[in-house]
C-alpha cells in the first residue's frame, strides 16, 4: 500500500489516483506476513543450511475478483511493479489465454506505469517483450498458445517455468538464458 502511495501517483493515462477503501483492506489482508519459529522455508538455496525466518505471507494462493472495468488490469500491474521492485533476482510471468493477451493487457499497463510514474522510470529498462528491474527481477508476459502451431498445455508450462524458477534462484539470475531454456 505505501509503495502504491508513494511511487505510483498516476495512472496508466497519466492521471491521479488512488486505491480505494476496500482495495486497502484487501491488500492489508493478503500480504500480511507471519513467522514460524521452526520454519522449513527458510533454507539458503545453496547451502540448504536454515536461515532466520523473517516472515512469509499468511496465503499462499490469492484470487481477486470484480466486475468489469473496476481496474484489476491496473491493481495487477501495479502489484506486477511492486513485487519486481521489492524482490531482487526474480521472474515474474504474466499469463493469459494468448500471447496478444498477456502482452496488451496487465504488461502493457505495467510498461504505461512505469513510463508515467517517475519513481519507477529509473526502476526499469523496458524492452519490447521485457521489464527489468534494476534489481535482477525480470517481468515477461507468456501463453501456452503463443507456441503455435502446437500450442502447449498450462501443466506443461507452470512446470517449465518453475523449474527457471529453481535454476535462476540458485544461480541468483547468473545462468545464460539459453542454459535455463534447455532444463
Amino acid at each position: 500500500i505505501t509503495f502504491a502511495d508513494t511511487c505510483v501517483g498516476l495512472n496508466e493515462k497519466g492521471q491521479r489516483w488512488t486505491l480505494s477503501p476496500h482495495q486497502r483492506r484487501i491488500l492489508a489482508r493478503a500480504f500480511t506476513r507471519v513467522t514460524h519459529p521452526d520454519c522449513l522455508l527458510c533454507l539458503d538455496p545453496l547451502t540448504q543450511q536454515p536461515i532466520p525466518c523473517t516472515g512469509h505471507l499468511a496465503f499462499t494462493t490469492l484470487l481477486w475478483s470484480e466486475p468489469k472495468k473496476s481496474g484489476k488490469t491496473f491493481l495487477a500491474a501495479l502489484l506486477t511493479i511492486w513485487w519486481a521492485a521489492t524482490r531482487p533476482d526474480t521472474e515474474i510471468i504474466v499469463c493469459a489465454n494468448d500471447l496478444e493477451q498477456a502482452q496488451s493487457r496487465v504488461f502493457a499497463t505495467a510498461v504505461a506505469l512505469i513510463k508515467k510514474n517517475p519513481a519507477l522510470t529509473g526502476l526499469f529498462k523496458i524492452q519490447a517483450e521485457k521489464l527489468l528491474c534494476t534489481n535482477g527481477t525480470v517481468i515477461t508476459a507468456n501463453s501456452p498458445a503463443s507456441q503455435m502451431p502446437n500450442p502447449s498445455n498450462w501443466e506443461d508450462v507452470l512446470w517449465h517455468e518453475f523449474c527457471h524458477v529453481i535454476t535462476l534462484t540458485a544461480t541468483r539470475n547468473r545462468m545464460p538464458r539459453w542454459m535455463s531454456q534447455g532444463i
